[in-house]
């Protein structure tokens, strides 16, 4: 047997990045625990319900979820204060090459995300076939048949005369 070794984790380093001469602190690793908390928050916008999408004809929220994640990565993952900054910020192609770019496992995230993205339409493809419908509705229609054979014949007979009376009230009222 290989003897074991135990690991010291090393305190994270930051990347020290210039942007139009400010200088930003950038995580150059994700933790486990800011990868989770990022695909979480991204799923959730991703497939959130939202009547004010922007995009209107999908059915996902793709550019909510990527607008949020850029910042949420500049909240986690570096010490830009978000709070004021101008929205043209998330477009910039520069200013997050640079943010990325001082992130060495932010390629490992993304195929993370991706992934469980993809998953989760799979899931959702599958929930929504016809197959599957179909056997929800035997499933129901098993409720169904189970409770209707618990109905003793004196109740069906009542059932019926309570039917054959309204029948005869509709057929005497003025509205038919």
């Amino acid at each position: 047997m290989t003897k074991k070794v135990k690991l010291d984790v090393k305190p994270q380093e930051k990347e020290i990045i210039e942007y139009n001469g400010v200088k930003i602190e950038v995580d150059s690793v994700m933790s486990a625990g800011q990868q989770t908390i990022l695909i979480k928050h991204y799923v959730d916008e991703y497939f959130a319900y939202n009547s004010e999408r922007l995009i209107d004809n999908s059915q996902y929220n793709y550019l909510d979820a990527e607008y949020n994640l850029m910042n949420y990565i500049l909240q986690l993952c570096t010490n830009v204060d978000t709070a004021n900054l101008d929205e043209d910020i998330y477009s910039d192609f520069e200013f997050w090459r640079k943010i990325s770019g001082a992130i060495k496992n932010i390629d490992d995230f993304k195929h993370k995300l991706h992934r469980v993205v993809q998953d989760i339409k799979e899931q959702k493809a599958i929930e929504n076939s016809v197959g599957e419908v179909v056997n929800k509705l035997v499933e129901k229609a098993y409720v169904i048949l189970n409770k209707v054979s618990e109905i003793s014949p004196e109740d069906i007979a009542k059932l019926q005369d309570t039917g054959k009376e309204l029948i005869e009230k509709l057929q005497e009222s003025s509205v038919v």
